[in-house]
């Protein structure tokens, strides 16, 4: 038996159960109640990864970049199970690249020509939340446009805000009609739950009250995809991986002006903002548990489920992927015909393309396929031999 084990074996009959002993750097054993001996084995064991080495240092700070919060971090690297109880999710990485992720210049506006999506939340007496998402022609995909309200208090002065299902429904009606979406997607229980009361004494369900207040394009958000919020953060993650690099641009943006990034909740119809999205953003974080919960088991993965509602429409937004817009026909024709024959032109010294000659490409464009949705073909004009025909 090594030296170094014999002399920590025999440490262990020298203290408690479950108190660990070191065997070399990055290793340690302990001995369970039940006497079974458990041995832990650390990165910093390998000296190409230990952190008091310059490589080992190298190693840690490459690698931690690729961890959002310094919880991930520590429940996977550092071995500790409890490790990002009360942390916070989103707020970091929000606030180290807000320059990437928000986008904050008053004139921007989403692409007419893009397709978007809807997610819808209902509440009674918690928030309820209509979000509109664009998608661009490259997939990514940019939160703007929001109706939140809740029922609270009147202020003196101000007669207060109901949150009524008749009142909402003209505020999402303008959102929805704003730009007609795909698909809206909305909790499921809101169709199959019978919590709504009728005169006659009997009970229907949410989505047949907001039917008769003419909000009838909700879809129920489908049982098989799934509704976990450990999931829906890692999502985002994908979304914002990376962006330590320069070059690097996140594929979810939020729009979200200075004048409403206030730091508190803004009630309300926002049409090409999502200002309370990003609030409960900034206010995620990890469940915190007691001394003796952690002794029984381990939620450290768990959020808190609170100020979750903008969250909840984004994600049945999110989970559902939608695809790409497909580019327009009139776009397609301008990158693949036109702007590299001007350019190739422009190299030659000659003219440019007259409009019947664009118009004889434009043929030309069609009959190669671009007009019946094959929009990945690149077509190339410096050898018309090597053109497939049809």
């Amino acid at each position: 038996m090594d030296p170094r084990v014999e002399k920590a074996m025999g440490e262990l009959d020298l203290v408690e159960a479950q108190t660990p002993v070191e065997v070399a750097r990055g290793i340690e054993i302990r001995r369970k109640a039940s006497g079974i001996l458990v041995a832990s084995l650390h990165y910093s064991a390998d000296p190409r990864r230990d952190p008091q080495t310059p490589e080992g240092a190298a190693w840690v700070r490459k690698q931690r970049a690729d961890y959002p919060t310094q919880g991930d971090w520590d429940r996977e690297q550092e071995i500790d199970d409890s490790a990002g109880g009360g942390e916070l999710m989103l707020a970091p990485t929000l606030a180290k690249y807000k320059d990437k992720i928000v986008i904050t210049d008053p004139t921007w506006m989403p692409d007419p020509r893009w397709e978007c999506v809807e997610g819808f939340d209902h509440g009674a007496s918690n928030p309820t939340t209509l979000l509109k998402m664009y998608i661009d022609f490259n997939g990514d995909r940019y939160l703007c446009g929001e109706y939140y309200n809740w029922r609270r208090d009147p202020k003196p002065g101000d007669p207060g805000w109901a949150n009524e299902i008749r009142d909402n429904a003209p505020h999402l009606l303008f959102l929805h009609n704003l730009k007609k979406p795909r698909w809206t997607m909305a909790d499921p229980s809101i169709f199959n739950q019978k919590s709504q009361a009728q005169k006659d004494g009997t009970f229907t369900t949410t989505v047949q009250v907001y039917r008769e207040q003419g909000v009838r394009f909700m879809s129920p958000y489908p049982d098989e995809l799934s509704r976990a919020d450990e999931v829906y953060m890692t999502r985002l993650r994908e979304h914002w991986g990376g962006l330590e690099v320069p070059e690097q641009q996140p594929t979810l943006y939020i729009v979200c002006r200075p004048h409403l990034d206030t730091g508190y909740r803004i009630p309300g119809l926002h049409p090409y903002d999502c200002p309370n999205l990003l609030w409960e953003w900034r206010r995620r974080k990890r469940l915190q548990l007691t001394d003796r919960q952690l002794m029984t088991r381990n939620q450290s993965e768990k959020l808190v489920d609170k100020d979750n509602h903008a969250c909840d429409a984004h994600k049945y937004m999110e989970m559902k992927m939608p695809r790409p817009t497909r580019k327009p026909i009139e776009m397609l024709y301008q990158e693949q015909i036109i702007q590299p024959m001007q350019q190739l032109l422009a190299e030659r010294g000659q003219a440019p393309l007259n409009p019947m000659s664009e118009a004889i490409a434009m043929s030309r464009f069609l009959s190669l396929g671009a007009g019946r949705g094959e929009t990945s073909r690149q077509v190339s004009l410096r050898n018309k031999r090597k053109m497939p025909m049809r």
